[in-house]
């Protein structure tokens, strides 16, 4: 299973969901840093405690030597420190949005194979979203589920919308039917409900993160927190039913798919 997050604008707390998404997770999972901005969480949830020396950079060397497949168990590290051995798994992005270019050519191979994966399923972290095109579109492409993350604020909401018409404006009414984007709020009553936000960006929601900074914190910043009470709290419910609601929308887009057998 190949899920992708992605923005339209900058900072609706994309790769903070994605962490947390991939922390929740209840199949063996790697959450891939694909933000041309660099990455965010070996400084941020990890706190810088583990040295940047693999991931993307070394990938992207692979890739243009002709050695990608074989190179890439080896780029990961564990995401959760509780659990190194049995936890989630991170392939760190770029250093800076200064090597963005160098990787350009890395992504299109880089998702064909992530996508053909049966051992693990993968969570992409796009961070923002170009609305025309993007050498990263092959994740969007392949993915079984691409969510557009929004605030609840209409500035974000009309940017998502954007994004969604331009990138659907060569699109059939049927092809449409069958997309695989979709709309993910972040913070929902501030001001607008999550399904206000799914039908202005024309797209099927799946369940909202809850607004909770205290313990969003913890994935974007590595905050301790008590298990217990994080357990507890609006966010870790929330973050629960996305990933039962991403796993549920992927088994029902497949069956969608799936071609009907004729009967003679």
């Amino acid at each position: 299973m190949l899920i992708t997050l992605a923005s339209a604008k900058g900072a609706p707390g994309v790769s903070t969901t994605a962490i947390a998404l991939a922390i929740h997770w209840p199949r063996p999972v790697v959450i891939l840093e694909a933000d041309l901005s660099g990455s965010s969480i070996i400084p941020g949830y990890l706190r810088g405690q583990i040295k940047h020396d693999r991931g993307v950079p070394r990938l992207t060397i692979a890739h243009n030597n002709g050695h990608l497949a074989d190179e890439l168990p080896t780029q990961t590290l564990p995401l959760d420190p509780r659990r190194p051995a049995d936890g989630p798994l991170l392939i760190p992005g770029l250093f800076d949005a200064g090597t963005a270019t160098a990787a350009k050519d890395l992504w299109g191979p880089l998702a064909s194979h992530l996508a053909s994966q049966k051992d693990h399923d993968t969570i992409v972290d796009l961070g923002r979203l170009d609305a025309v095109s993007d050498h990263r579109d092959a994740f969007i492409r392949l993915a079984d589920l691409s969510l557009l993350a929004s605030t609840s604020r209409l500035p974000d909401i009309l940017a998502t919308r954007h994004l969604v018409r331009r990138r659907e404006a060569k699109t059939t009414e049927g092809a449409r039917a069958f997309t695989n984007l979709r709309s993910l709020t972040i913070g929902p009553g501030k001001p607008y409900t999550a399904k206000e936000v799914a039908e202005t960006v024309e797209l099927r929601a799946v369940e909202p993160v809850g607004w909770d900074p205290k313990y969003a914190s913890a994935f974007s910043d590595g905050v301790s927190r008590a298990p217990r009470e994080y357990s507890k709290s609006e966010f870790s419910r929330s973050i629960d039913k996305l990933a039962a609601d991403v796993s549920r929308q992927v088994r029902e887009r497949e069956l969608q798919l799936r071609p009907r057998k004729v009967r003679s």
